[in-house]
């Protein structure tokens, strides 16, 4: 399975040619996103929509809202679990051991 990240994600959405092509080589059950992926994205739409000022703004920022839950619908979506959890520590460990030296 190919798991996107947010970028990644944002530029298939915006039809990338370089990201289309390359996920175009796999089938739609081998695609999918983290759950902190799905919480990246509708993150930012809802912020947009609770800091949109103008009647204009409230509606373009629902309709993006509105179309990235469909998306996002649509995508297999992995849960943060244990073996995240531990694969997430073992990196932070890793990160920490560059910065000393």
């Amino acid at each position: 399975m190919r798991l996107l990240d947010t970028d990644t994600l944002s530029r298939l959405w915006a039809n990338h040619p370089l990201v289309v092509e390359r996920l175009a080589e796999c089938s739609e059950t081998e695609i999918g996103i983290t759950s902190i992926t799905r919480c990246e994205v509708l993150r930012v739409r809802c912020e947009n929509l609770l800091k949109a000022a103008r009647t204009d703004e409230v509606i373009v920022a629902q309709r993006r809202l509105d179309r990235s839950e469909r998306l996002l619908g649509q995508l297999i979506v992995v849960p943060f679990d244990d073996a995240a959890a531990q694969s997430l520590e073992r990196l932070e460990k890793v990160r920490k051991l560059r910065s000393i030296g």
